[in-house]
């Protein structure tokens, strides 16, 4: 049997979101993870480095990505998807939400966030707020 899988990161918790709607949507992808027992997507928080971890991320970020994924329980719910699969969006947007909100890590690895992920863009000839515009907004704090 074969399933769809997320690692959640700090640099990727916001596109989980669209992942679990074009799964849903537009994939195509009815005999995988479609039954009662497998959710929408199987998800796993990266808990290290922490730096990495979505705990880093700004107060005001984890407030935005809350609502984005309450808002995609309501969507869910409003396409009037199967029972089973409104209860597998809950759970995954309340455990990633109860999960980031839980602690915060800013203050003692934020820094290390932004030196790490520039260090990757030299490396890489990219940027990360080409691929995640939302960063632009938080990128120069604190540094």
């Amino acid at each position: 049997m074969a399933w769809l899988a997320f690692t959640v990161t700090a640099y990727n918790v916001n596109h989980l979101i669209d992942f679990m709607k074009w799964k849903l949507s537009e994939s195509g992808f009815n005999k995988i993870n479609s039954t009662i027992r497998r959710p929408i997507v199987t998800h796993h928080v990266a808990h290290h480095p922490k730096h990495l971890n979505i705990r880093v991320l700004p107060a005001a970020y984890k407030k935005e990505l809350t609502e984005n994924f309450k808002k995609f329980v309501q969507w869910v719910k409003e396409n009037n998807y199967p029972i089973h699969v409104i209860k597998q969006a809950e759970d995954i947007s309340n455990g990633i939400i109860s999960y980031m909100n839980s602690e915060s890590y800013y203050n003692e690895h934020w820094n290390e966030f932004v030196s790490y992920t520039q260090k990757l863009d030299a490396i890489r000839g990219e940027e990360l707020t080409s691929v995640e515009p939302k960063f632009k907004e938080f990128y120069g704090t604190n540094v």
